[in-house]
């Protein structure tokens, strides 16, 4: 009995560890998204090149 008590605990822990890693992971890639929406200079297709000077379309 002691052993499946056990490996509930196991479970749950690797449970909670696995739901923290996401939630890092998640705010990781919504950090990265945002970076990317800046480079992009609000352009959610990513059709022009951007720099620093000019939101033109550069070819």
């Amino acid at each position: 009995m002691a052993s499946r008590n056990f490996v509930v605990l196991l479970v749950l822990g690797l449970l909670v560890m696995l739901l923290l890693t996401l939630e890092v992971a998640a705010k990781q890639l919504g950090e990265h998204v945002g970076g990317l929406a800046q480079l992009t200079n609000g352009d959610p297709v990513g059709t022009g090149f951007h720099n620093d000077f000019s939101t033109d379309w550069n070819p």
